[in-house]
């Protein structure tokens, strides 16, 4: 039988503690004691459901008889990968993740079969066996099994979805180049690559993006595409702006207050002496221009005259954030802001 290195122990060898905090009896311990110690609804799921014939000693030498020798190979080759696991994942993801012990032991306390860690880790391993057969002219002359080299039971974290392309500005001017990076930075050795999937411009082997000299109509503002270990994690929109500075582009709404008139209240974004309270214009390169007059709003129903004394914030449900101040002529000359 192959030997086993660091196999993980539960607290003991009649009950354990599951990653929900229930406690599991009868173990390792009972399984010692009976053949058929694998009652449970997840036993088929895990195959742990089946008979241990521990009242007969199976030969310890060996590779056995021609139909014995592939799954031999393969329980001694899943042993070596059993020994050959880090106690531990790493921190972070990893392209082609392995497994390790502890996520073993995570996936067992979590499923909350009676077996063990390294039972687990074999039975998964095991269905990944392989069998090679080499025929001659008498027959099979010889007869193997393997693993391969991609099998991954119970593998580490690769989740990259937490990571995007980014700029230092969401927006840049003609002709004008920026860096772009991942954020958060990955991990080392972490192959990526960026692509510029659409729009205009150009994108260096640096990634450092160079923008067009004009954008009319907006249609040349690009997007970047990150790819993590061959596979799309996220897009990323850039603004590229070539329309003056000072061009009115949009309005952003301030809060909202509750006004009173002829019995009824209605809940106002845009009108008020106070500046929290009005809509502000920005130009598109999203520089603040000035307060605006805009106003709306919608009706709350009938209230008290003393219900609501000014200023009173409301809920500005149903009322845009944003107000798209442009002209037809300031879109086909490239104001193009990163809110739209």
């Amino acid at each position: 039988m192959a030997r086993v290195k660091n196999q993980v122990l539960f607290e003991d060898e009649e009950s354990y503690t599951d990653a929900g905090g229930v406690v599991h009896y009868n173990g390792v311990g009972y399984r010692q004691g009976a053949t058929e110690a694998y009652p449970g609804y997840l036993g088929a799921e895990y195959g742990t459901v089946r008979k241990s014939p521990r009242s007969r000693r199976p030969p310890h030498q060996g590779r056995g008889s021609r139909l014995q020798a592939p799954y031999r190979d393969c329980f001694a080759q899943c042993a070596e990968r059993w020994n050959a696991l880090p106690d531990s994942c790493e921190d972070y993801p990893v392209c082609n993740p392995s497994s390790s012990k502890q996520s073993i032991l995570d996936a067992k306390s979590n499923a909350g079969v009676s077996c063990s860690a390294y039972d687990l880790y074999m039975r998964c391993c095991l269905s990944n066996c392989g069998v090679i057969e080499v025929s001659g002219p008498g027959g099979v002359a010889y007869s193997g099994g393997v693993i391969p080299e991609g099998e991954s039971c119970f593998p580490c974290d690769s989740d990259f979805s937490s990571f995007s392309v980014a700029s230092p500005s969401p927006i840049i001017g003609a002709s004008e180049s920026v860096q772009l990076s991942i954020d958060p930075p990955l991990p080392p050795d972490t192959d990526f690559s960026i692509v510029l999937a659409s729009g205009g411009g150009s994108l260096s082997p640096s990634f450092i993006y160079t923008a067009p000299a004009e954008n009319t109509d907006c249609s040349l503002s690009p997007t970047f595409d990150l790819y993590i270990c061959e596979i799309l994690i996220s897009s990323f929109s850039l603004a590229v702006s070539t329309a003056p500075a000072g061009t009115p582009a949009y309005q952003l709404r301030g809060n909202c207050i509750v006004l009173r008139a002829s019995g009824y209240c209605r809940c106002v974004c845009g009108w008020s002496s106070i500046d929290e309270y009005r809509y502000r214009l920005f130009d598109c390169d999203g520089n603040f221009i000035a307060y605006s007059s805009l106003e709306d709003s919608y009706d709350m129903g009938p209230c008290e005259a003393d219900a609501y004394p000014y200023p009173t914030p409301c809920d500005c449900n149903g009322i845009l954030l944003i107000q798209d101040a442009r002209t037809l002529d300031a879109i086909h000359r490239g104001c193009c802001p990163p809110v739209f």
